[in-house]
């Protein structure tokens, strides 16, 4: 079975009852697949096939970098300069140890922060430095009726997942859709498993 958007969305309207553009529009369903497909499933399954290397330069002038929404997460080995740096996703523990009140000696950063799509270094770095990591790449879109995802495995979770957003949404009981979810997640956790057994260690630099 080829996972094309056209199927995703036949499977999602008959898993939740909606046969037609009459009950939800294609608009309005491409909404729900694509929030789960761009924002959830990524970091519910951490699949290799969305990994890759993200490097950026600091310098002397500013302690913080936008980055580009195509980066969902970061994930280790974290480093500044070929050394560990300690990295956080909650700004409350980053900021106890940071606080934004309290002024900072610049000098090769030992801690990074990332939040609302923002790296932030603490300390404010006194040069150019190298801050790499793994990170977690967000897909593109699913926008026309032939696309599909890179991975085939992929296609029977985003339908389950969407129906069950849409019926959540409307309260209907979802209790028929999860264990399948479950049962789809759960092949997609271990093929990637296998898949990374297979692969050389990520070198500690």
């Amino acid at each position: 079975m080829d996972w094309t958007l056209e199927k995703i969305r036949a499977k999602v309207r008959k898993l939740t009852g909606r046969p037609d553009e009459e009950a939800i529009s294609n608009t309005d369903l491409d909404n729900f697949i694509n929030h789960y497909y761009q924002n959830v499933f990524p970091l519910e399954v951490l699949s290799p096939e969305l990994f890759e290397w993200f490097t950026q330069n600091t310098s002397a002038t500013l302690d913080s970098w936008v980055v580009d929404e195509k980066y969902l997460t970061f994930r280790d080995p974290f480093t500044i300069a070929g050394y560990p740096i300690s990295f956080y996703l909650n700004a409350k523990d980053f900021y106890e140890l940071f606080p934004e009140t309290q002024t900072y000696t610049k000098a090769q950063p030992t801690d990074v922060l990332f939040f609302n799509q923002t790296l932030l270094f603490r300390p404010p770095p006194d040069a150019i430095y190298q801050f790499k990591a793994q990170t977690v790449l967000r897909p593109d879109a699913l926008t026309l009726t032939t696309h599909k995802p890179p991975n085939q495995l992929w296609g029977p979770i985003v339908a389950y997942a969407s129906a069950i957003d849409i019926k959540e949404e409307n309260g209907e009981d979802i209790e028929n859709l999860t264990p399948l979810y479950d049962f789809y997640l759960a092949r997609i956790v271990r093929q990637n498993l296998v898949n990374l057994s297979t692969q050389r260690s990520i070198p500690r630099f």
